[in-house]
C-alpha cells in the first residue's frame, strides 16, 4: 500500500447557508472556507487555514502552525500546538491561540483573548504578541490559569508579587505577565503591540 501527501481546499456556494462543516484532513496542507451560516471547522496534521466567513464560525487548528480567520460573526477560535496566526476580524471574537507562539489579530468588536495556561504564553521570545488590542472593547481572559487558588488573584499594577497580574509600558507597547507558583516571579508574559493605556479593566482575574 502506498502511502500520499494530499493537500484539500473546500469552498461552499456564497449563496448556500452552510451547514456545521467538520473535516480534519491527514496529511498535507488545507484551505477550508465556511462561506455564509455558522460554522466549525477543524485544520489537520500540517498546516491549516482556516477561513470562517460570514456567521458564528468556530475554528480551530491542530498540530502545526495554523492561519485562523474569523471573517464577520461573532467567532470562537483555537490554534492548538504550534505558532499560529489568529485573527478575529469582524464580530465579538473569543480567541485562544494554545500552545506555540502566536500572533493574535483582534480586529473590530469587543473580543476575548483566552489563556487557560501559563505555558500558552511563555515569557521571553516565546511569548504570543497581539496586535490591534483595543483598550476599550477588548479583553484578556486569565483566570483559567490560577484554577488551584482559593483566593482570587489580583492586579498588582506595574510591580511584581506572589499570584498576581502586572504590567510594563515598553514605548509603545505593553508587556503583560503574571506569576501562577506563588514566588512573585513572571511564568506567564504576553506583548501588546502598540497598545498602551492598559488598565484592570481589561482582563478577566
Amino acid at each position: 500500500m502506498s502511502s500520499a501527501t494530499a493537500s484539500a481546499t473546500f469552498k461552499l456556494p456564497p449563496d448556500q447557508a452552510s451547514p456545521t462543516f467538520e473535516h480534519i484532513s491527514g496529511d498535507g496542507a488545507d484551505w477550508l472556507y465556511g462561506g455564509v451560516g455558522n460554522d466549525t471547522l477543524w485544520g489537520g496534521r500540517d498546516e491549516g487555514r482556516l477561513f470562517g466567513g460570514d456567521g458564528n464560525d468556530r475554528l480551530y487548528g491542530y498540530n502545526n502552525h495554523d492561519s485562523l480567520i474569523g471573517g464577520a460573526g461573532n467567532d470562537y477560535m483555537s490554534g492548538g500546538n504550534g505558532d499560529d496566526h489568529c485573527d478575529g476580524e469582524d464580530g465579538n471574537d473569543g480567541i485562544e491561540g494554545a500552545e506555540g507562539t502566536d500572533r493574535i489579530y483582534s480586529g473590530e468588536g469587543g473580543d476575548t483573548i483566552v489563556f487557560r495556561e501559563a505555558s500558552h504564553s511563555a515569557v521571553g521570545a516565546a511569548r504570543d504578541v497581539i496586535h490591534d488590542f483595543d483598550t476599550q472593547y477588548d479583553t484578556i481572559q486569565l483566570y483559567e490559569m490560577f484554577d488551584f487558588m482559593v483566593s482570587i488573584p489580583f492586579w498588582n499594577g506595574t510591580s511584581a508579587a506572589a499570584y498576581s497580574v502586572w504590567i510594563l509600558a515598553l514605548g509603545n507597547n505593553t508587556l503583560v505577565r503574571a506569576d501562577t507558583t506563588g514566588d512573585a516571579v513572571a511564568d506567564f508574559e504576553l506583548l501588546l503591540a502598540g497598545t498602551t493605556g492598559v488598565t484592570e479593566d481589561n482582563f478577566i482575574i
